[in-house]
């Protein structure tokens, strides 16, 4: 390459971070180009926000340079050599393939390395050896500053007592490297969800006592208790998989309530795990872990947290499903024909009781049944009967003023769950209103309608929740009415 024609270059810029700007490099690589009277066109400019330890099938640009002939290019300037891998043996193979097309190569720091020698095009041993002794630094350098940076986390977990999380978990937050319980941030003003502390003792307390996943996360959303992600987001409008959201409107899903009520940090342990990583003299790599378990505050009591995961284990063998209408006996009555249980049903609007091999008649258990069908309000009506006189006679034994309290205070509660649930009905029927407004202006409203629908649904469940809540309001006002008739002797 002589001095009279102009060489055709090309750029490859890469940074590893999208807070970093590959331009930065690029007024060098100009000048350097100018000194060895080179050309550079636009399309020829390649450019890569990913770490140097990636290989071309994960750098975009770096692929298109790659695809490149001798017939459009003869020389490519990189800013310095990490700049084109960090990682030794991949560096080679990336050198060799501009070696076999013939493509020169300048590395502009420290000082310009050339892969052939810019006046004569003869390939430099020298160069050669120092490129490869450099890249072979390049990741030396950084494997040393990882290790510095996992000791230093090291040092700050065991003798410092510092926090295991760079994001503390929900529940938590961090002051002054120390992981402290969220008690005093407000996400509502319902009694029991008023901070964060008290969501998390919630979210244990129902899981414990019965409630499934569902309910769970029903609860949350319906209260409009925030989740954990809102916090980490730095825009309102979030935008995952290309559709666009306020952050506000994410809703808790099973995956949160599971990750929460399966954490130990939560009643004052947790295991750290760091990854430690080395390099034999085959250059692959090892992965030693170091486990220690540390201790956080606790939100929640260890007994409550082993009586969480025990219950787990039963949900796992016995998934509990969501009925509009909750059937009282279910799991109670049992034929006494073919000895399956009664299972509840509804048939034109009317909920009753059948045999479970009912259900089965093409399956190999099938018994062929005919019980009868038990209709379910006039038995639930005669078991209950049966329930109260039991009721009554044990009242008789009990403080009279107590219980009634106990009762009206549970009853304010279930009055309390029907407010908010019916101003979330309200807000319901103003989000259909608009989108049914919208639809008028669209070509296509498919995914509205969808959206539609899916309120209609979130609205159709808060009715039946609501409806099951005032049949519980009426069960408490008849024991209040039983207790008030009795007399304390």
């Amino acid at each position: 390459m002589g001095s009279v024609n102009k060489m055709r270059a090309a750029a490859y810029l890469r940074v590893s971070t999208r807070q970093q700007n590959e331009d930065t490099q690029l007024p060098d690589l100009l000048k350097q180009i100018e000194i060895d009277n080179g050309i550079l066109k636009d399309e020829y400019i390649f450019r890569d926000k990913i770490s140097g330890l990636k290989d071309k099938t994960e750098r975009k640009d770096l692929n298109r340079l790659l695809e490149l002939t001798r017939n459009e290019i003869d020389i490519v300037y990189i800013w310095e050599i990490s700049r084109l891998s960090r990682n030794p043996i991949y560096f080679d193979e990336l050198i060799n393939e501009f070696r076999k097309k013939r493509i020169n190569i300048c590395f502009l720091k420290p000082s310009p390395l050339y892969l052939y020698d810019i006046n004569t095009n003869e390939e430099n041993l020298t160069s050669s050896i120092v490129l490869s002794i450099f890249s072979k630094f390049a990741l030396f350098e950084i494997e040393q500053k990882n290790q510095r940076s996992i000791r230093g986390k090291k040092e700050a977990i065991n003798t410092r007592g510092e926090t295991y999380a760079t994001k503390p978990p929900y529940g938590y937050k961090i002051e002054n490297k120390f992981l402290v319980i969220n008690d005093t941030d407000i996400v509502s003003e319902i009694e029991g969800y008023r901070t964060e502390k008290e969501v998390i003792e919630s979210i244990f307390n129902m899981y414990a006592s019965g409630k499934s996943l569902t309910q769970i996360i029903n609860t949350l959303n319906d209260y409009k208790i925030r989740t954990h992600s809102v916090n980490y987001y730095k825009t309102d409008i979030v935008v995952f998989n290309k559709v666009e959201f306020n952050k506000n409107d994410i809703k808790w899903g099973r995956g949160a309530i599971h990750g929460i009520i399966s954490n130990t940090v939560y009643c004052g342990y947790k295991d750290t795990h760091i990854n430690i990583k080395k390099y034999d003299n085959n250059n692959m790599q090892i992965v030693k872990t170091e486990t220690k378990r540390i201790e956080t505050p606790p939100i929640i009591s260890e007994e409550l947290f082993r009586k969480v995961q025990e219950q787990k284990k039963k949900n796992i063998k016995t998934a509990n499903k969501t009925y509009k209408k909750e059937y009282l006996l279910r799991g109670i009555l049992k034929c006494g024909l073919c000895g399956n249980m009664y299972l509840g049903g509804a048939t034109r609007g009317i909920n009753k009781y059948l045999c479970a091999d009912r259900t089965h008649s093409k399956a190999n258990t099938y018994l062929g049944c005919r019980n009868i069908v038990i209709d379910a309000a006039i038995t639930e009506s005669v078991i209950w009967d049966a329930v109260k006189s039991y009721y009554l006679t044990k009242m008789k034994n009990d403080t009279k003023e107590t219980n009634i309290q106990t009762l009206i205070d549970e009853k304010n509660t279930y009055r309390n769950e029907i407010r908010i649930k019916t101003d979330n009905i309200k807000e319901y029927d103003k989000q259909i209103e608009r989108m049914t407004s919208r639809i008028k202006l669209l070509d296509n409203a498919d995914s509205l309608i969808n959206e539609i629908n899916n309120v209609n649904k979130n609205k159709e469940r808060l009715e039946s929740e609501i409806t099951i809540i005032k049949d519980k309001i009426e069960v408490i006002n008849s024991k209040i009415k039983a207790i008030e008739n009795i007399s304390i002797d």
